[in-house]
């Protein structure tokens, strides 16, 4: 039995110069996904979370089970946010090359906050910023 991983629905993401803009809808924050972390978060549904580790130790030119872990950590925290969730299958898509090949170099999954909401919007000066006045 392998595990599958599915993306929560309350994550709005775009993808920006390789790295994911996530916004947790539930929480009203923003966070970004360095490039290997993007390339899991776009891949995972698809492909066994297994064929992504082995595909980002073989570009990575890194141990196996390393990678394993450092994979397993993330979606752990992940899964903590609610961003992920996991569920036992019978089977997994295996990974066609071209498909979900990692062009970028390998670092290890990680997710920090964006800064982009900060909280509550002023309202708008009558110069038309935000500035107080």
């Amino acid at each position: 039995m392998t595990i599958q991983w599915t993306r929560s629905k309350d994550i709005i993401w775009e993808e920006l110069n390789g790295e994911a803009l996530l916004i947790d809808t539930a929480s009203e924050s923003a966070w970004v996904l360095n490039a290997t972390a993007t390339h899991l978060w776009k891949h995972c549904e698809k492909f066994g979370v297994e064929c992504l580790v082995e595909e980002l130790a073989r570009v990575g030119n890194r141990q196996l089970e390393q990678v394993r872990e450092e994979v397993r950590t993330f979606l752990e925290a992940m899964q903590a946010r609610c961003w992920f969730k996991s569920q036992p299958v019978a089977y997994v898509l295996a990974g066609v090359s071209g498909e979900m090949a990692f062009s970028a170099n390998y670092t290890v999954p990680a997710c920090r906050p964006s800064g982009l909401i900060g909280g509550v919007r002023k309202r708008p000066s009558p110069r038309g910023n935000s500035g107080p006045g």
